[in-house]
């Protein structure tokens, strides 16, 4: 009898544990359900409100069929700090690649999800393609706000070319 007593300590021990656990992590889940929110807007409103306020815009696209964009709306842009850092500095907008796969194409996303950070004028600042957790997110955040526009490729476009008859 004596030999069990330390054992059924170690499960008592152990559901108090678990039990705990558990509460703490419904709590964090409540608290993040009533936290910030980023405000997500179509391509054509956000660029608008970033051409009147100064700010970048990031750009998230996405689907709702992939599993990393879910966890990266769920697990990163719901933590508060990451939701001020994208306020401060930034217009917000979400881009579904099966409504709008063109749109996809025209800022050479390859992967889901895919993050871009653009000047109010459209210009490419910088991709992230993947999952990010809060912590990378905020660190690329503030390199891309001060970052310069980058020249990207215009694949099969003669626009801008020499001899093009621009």
């Amino acid at each position: 009898m004596s030999e069990r007593r330390p054992i059924l300590g170690l499960a008592a021990a152990a559901v108090i544990a678990l039990t705990l656990f558990g509460a703490l992590r419904v709590r964090e889940s409540r608290a993040l359900e009533r936290g910030p929110k980023l405000a997500w807007q179509s391509w054509e409103a956000g660029f608008a409100e970033a051409r009147q306020s100064g700010k970048r815009v990031v750009a998230l696209f996405g689907a709702t069929w992939c599993r990393p964009c879910r966890e990266l709306e769920r697990k990163t842009l719901t933590r508060p700090w990451v939701v001020r850092a994208l306020r401060r500095g930034f217009v917000t907008i979400h881009v579904d690649v099966d409504s709008e796969p063109d749109r996809a194409k025209q800022w050479f996303v390859r992967s889901l999800p895919t993050l871009a950070v653009l000047t109010a004028e459209e210009e490419i600042v910088d991709l992230m393609p993947g999952y990010q957790t809060p912590r990378e997110m905020v660190r690329w955040l503030g390199h891309a706000r001060e970052a310069e526009p980058r020249r990207m490729p215009n694949f099969g476009s003669t626009k801008g070319k020499k001899g093009s008859g621009d």
